[in-house]
């Protein structure tokens, strides 16, 4: 019986040792295939194909430590400790801080021309910053998208349809050009808006905007004034909609299909 305990563990670490990517103070449900409740979970599966397809090593730190330190100095000081135990290997580098819900993601300087920057941004200020935190999506989920995210953006040139249609809800489609849009400063910060609580949004926007927008220029312009407000205000919320329902396809296709089966 302690034969095969002692095989089993040494099993274990073997499989420890030669696991193809590191996630450092992540916990342990982290690093299966499945969750305690039995729930699939594609983070594994996504780091894994960065490494076996791709030659590129992903390290997640999950750093716990309060107060106000340098996010990106902390970052780029895990970045080279692990390039240093890893000097045969690119890596990519996801740095979360659990007390701020705040994190920073990196790339080794021999695969940055893989990664335009804009796409690597995008994902770190509005995709892990944007949601970590978040009562609608877990952890786990957003950093496999993050993860998925880069396995698209070396992949794409290979995936049909189909295949993109079946892993969808485990990457960002960074390229989308309305998402590209919904990007720029101004409308990235309404939108931000929108995910920092959803629900208050969609009741409050449409008010306060038609009320600086439509009452405002009504009762300054005259008749004119309001009929040109209203219009304005309606494209205005239209291209809102589009943008923000456009995020929501991108970001959370499995919502999208359960929305759309009910």
């Amino acid at each position: 019986m302690n034969k095969k305990i002692m095989f089993f563990s040494l099993f274990l670490l073997l499989f420890v040792g030669l696991r193809a990517w590191e996630c450092d103070g992540c916990p342990k449900d982290y690093i299966y295939g499945r969750d305690y409740l039995s729930n699939r979970n594609y983070l594994p599966d996504m780091a894994g194909r960065l490494e076996n397809r791709h030659g590129i090593f992903t390290y997640i730190k999950i750093d716990a430590a309060k107060g106000k330190t340098n996010l990106e100095a902390a970052a780029y000081a895990c970045l080279t400790f692990t390039a240093a135990k890893h000097p045969d290997k690119s890596i990519i580098l996801i740095y979360v801080n659990s007390a701020r819900n705040k994190g920073v993601i990196l790339t080794g300087d021999d695969i940055k021309q893989k990664f335009p920057a804009k796409h690597v941004l995008a994902l770190q200020e509005d995709v892990l910053n944007n949601l970590l935190g978040k009562w609608y999506i877990s952890r786990v989920k957003l950093l496999t998208k993050v993860t998925g995210s880069f396995v698209y953006m070396l992949e794409k040139g290979t995936m049909t349809k189909r295949d993109l249609a079946a892993q969808r809800d485990r990457m960002i489609i960074v390229d989308d050009p309305v998402y590209a849009i919904s990007l720029l400063p101004m409308i990235r910060d309404e939108i931000g808006l929108f995910y920092l609580e959803p629900v208050t949004f969609i009741f409050y926007f449409p008010f306060v905007m038609y009320f600086l927008i439509v009452r405002w220029f009504g009762m300054k312009f005259g008749q004119t004034g309001f009929i040109v407000s209203n219009i304005s205000w309606a494209i205005i919320m239209i291209l809102s909609a589009v943008l923000i329902l456009n995020r929501i396809n991108i970001y959370f296709p499995e919502y999208v299909a359960v929305f759309l089966v009910i």
